[in-house]
């Protein structure tokens, strides 16, 4: 049976994602400038965004993650990192080996980044869920730490199923990277698997960790 990196070694992208590596185009690169613009004009007054802890965001290429209450989400997160928008990419829900191939090829071209929710879909509450582990598969398999953050205010400001964005103050809290060299030089050698367990649960521990300092009373977002 194929190790995940054996299979990751073999695995060849189709055409279909030849937008990783292929410069953007001049009208998708505007259309992206005007987003980026119009998410700092929000977040500078109409949703004012307070960061803490940026200095913890590597040089080198990262996975962002925090808890998911929010269409807002991503768009805060690319705001709270100080980097260009251009370097960030979403992940889908696709085939594990194609998924790892194509963000291992995202992550070559230029430094660039990743953002996954280790929840899996956006809260409902504004309360966490448990977190799943294709975070910890993803950073393990591919050597890049993984920065975690706390987002609050996202869900009052546009909860799942709103429609429009309502004025609300928007804090990030950033925490400390997690390199999962560390966890795999000290394994023994074979599967990953209890590696993955363990770089979740510490993921989830520093998440929940952020989220005590934040300073907004009630719901957790």
């Amino acid at each position: 049976m194929k190790t995940i990196q054996e299979a990751l070694q073999n695995a060849k992208l189709g055409p279909e994602y030849s937008y990783l590596l292929d410069p953007p185009s001049l009208p998708g690169r505007f259309i992206k400038r005007l987003f980026e613009l119009f998410c700092k004009a929000v977040f500078m007054s109409y949703c004012p965004l307070q960061v803490t802890g940026r200095e913890n965001i590597p040089a080198t290429s990262f996975i962002f993650c925090s808890n998911h209450s929010s269409h807002m989400d991503s768009s805060v997160l690319m705001a709270a990192s100080g980097l260009p928008y251009r370097r960030f990419r979403k992940t889908n829900h696709i085939a594990l080996v194609q998924s790892l191939a194509s963000c291992r090829e995202f992550v070559r071209n230029g430094n660039r980044n990743i953002i996954i929710y280790p929840e899996g879909t956006r809260s409902l509450t504004g309360q966490m869920a448990n977190f799943k582990k294709g975070p910890a598969m993803i950073a393990t398999e591919l050597g890049i730490p993984i920065v975690p953050a706390y987002i609050d205010g996202t869900f009052a400001a546009m909860r799942k199923g709103s429609k429009f964005i309502k004025p609300h103050q928007i804090r990030v809290h950033i925490g400390e990277a997690i390199n999962p060299r560390t966890y795999t030089d000290q394994a023994d050698t074979g599967t990953h698997k209890h590696i993955y367990d363990q770089i979740t649960e510490d993921l989830e521990r520093s998440i929940r960790q952020l989220l005590q300092q934040s300073s907004t009373p009630g719901l957790e977002n």
